[in-house]
């Protein structure tokens, strides 16, 4: 055959096997489908992801004592990768296991770990009570730091929660953190989080402190979270005097503000007892 024929022959038959290959080769499954090679290319990480969301799925089964080796392992091939990543990293915290702390205070160093990771894998150790004691300890060391958010623009997320996890973990040092002059003060970021934790914890402050940060009386004037703070203070009345404490959640309930009303109606039915008709 002649070079000017084979040649080109040859190229187009390579060009016309490659479409083909792109096209209609078989390359695996996602979600029970068959993908083709340019398929596979496109969906190339989410197969990555969905293979590490059964190995995350299978290191979950193990006895907890047994699954931090095989977590830690798994942050180090997908670690770097988005949600996936962070769903390991709030697993490997929540074994509540002491060979998790030096990744838990890694994770604190690193600027582009997400802050809320370390707080809710925190937290599912102390809920699950998997938590071992120095585990808590080094924890609630940790945490106590970001309760004092004066100077805070822009708190981390899962911020809220750290006052109730610290009552959680050792409740006698966590009331006197929480009590302390630099976090509890209106200008703190976590003053309401850090009442509600109080009041669910039935710790009762002094009356004259609650009533110099009461402001009831121009309900309008005050932003949401302000109406919040005045919703815990006014549950937090209800220890020393029902009656006025009563009155005071009426107030925040006849403003009828959508959330604001539900909540001060939510307070009042736990001071009694009572639950939530919803």
């Amino acid at each position: 055959m002649s070079p000017l024929i084979f040649y080109p022959c040859l190229a187009a038959s390579f060009i016309v096997g490659c479409w083909l290959a792109w096209n209609y080769l078989p390359t695996g499954k996602l979600h029970g489908r068959t993908l083709v090679l340019k398929e596979w290319w496109r969906f190339r990480l989410n197969r990555k992801l969905e293979r590490g969301d059964v190995q995350l799925k299978s290191a979950m089964e193990l006895p907890v004592t047994e699954r931090l080796p095989t977590l830690l392992a798994l942050h180090d091939k997908l670690g770097s990768e988005w949600m996936t990543g962070d769903n390991i990293r709030l697993k490997v915290i929540a074994t509540g296991q002491d060979g998790a702390i030096p990744f838990m205070e890694a994770c604190l160093k690193d600027s582009g770990v997400r802050f809320s990771t370390v707080v809710f894998g925190v937290k599912e150790a102390i809920v699950s009570g998997v938590a071992q004691d120095h585990y808590k300890v080094r924890a609630f060391q940790l945490l106590s730091p970001y309760l004092d958010q004066r100077n805070e623009t822009n708190p981390p997320g899962g911020s809220d929660s750290i006052p109730e996890l610290l009552l959680q973990m050792d409740r006698e040092w966590a009331v006197k953190l929480l009590k302390a002059p630099d976090c509890l003060a209106k200008e703190n970021r976590l003053f309401t989080a850090i009442m509600r934790a109080l009041n669910g914890h039935g710790i009762v402050l002094p009356r004259k402190m609650l009533e110099s940060w009461l402001n009831l009386n121009d309900l309008a004037a005050l932003s949401y979270s302000e109406k919040m703070a005045q919703l815990e203070l006014a549950a937090a009345m209800l220890s020393h005097c029902e009656t006025e404490g009563r009155r005071l959640l009426w107030i925040l309930v006849n403003s009828k503000e959508e959330g604001l009303s539900e909540y001060a109606v939510q307070a009042w039915l736990a001071w009694r007892g009572l639950p939530d008709p919803r």
